[in-house]
């Protein structure tokens, strides 16, 4: 929302209907040791055309508050989201 880069998306949480629900945003670290990962609801992100960037509607702070990313929970990010137990990622 600050204007500023805020990471990359690493990844997309799908529901049980192929739905994409969410993104995981990879953020800070060098070269991938130290990057934090966090699941962004699709609600947040404003997608625009194919050359331009997916703004995120949240702050760094917003973003540091959001469940942070773990590939084994992704039944847990579904229930909380009422997405329901399928939920698995897009590789």
């Amino acid at each position: 929302r600050e204007g500023s880069d805020a990471g990359e998306i690493e990844n997309l949480l799908i529901d049980g209907n192929g739905r994409v629900r969410a993104a995981v945003i990879e953020w800070g670290g060098f070269f991938g040791i130290g990057a934090r990962r966090a699941v962004v609801p699709m609600e947040q992100l404003t997608l625009g055309s194919e050359d331009e960037r997916v703004r995120m509607n949240l702050t760094r702070e917003e973003l540091e508050q959001l469940p942070r990313y773990d590939s084994d929970r992704l039944a847990e990010y579904g229930r909380m989201g009422g997405w329901g137990d399928g939920t698995r990622t897009l590789r």
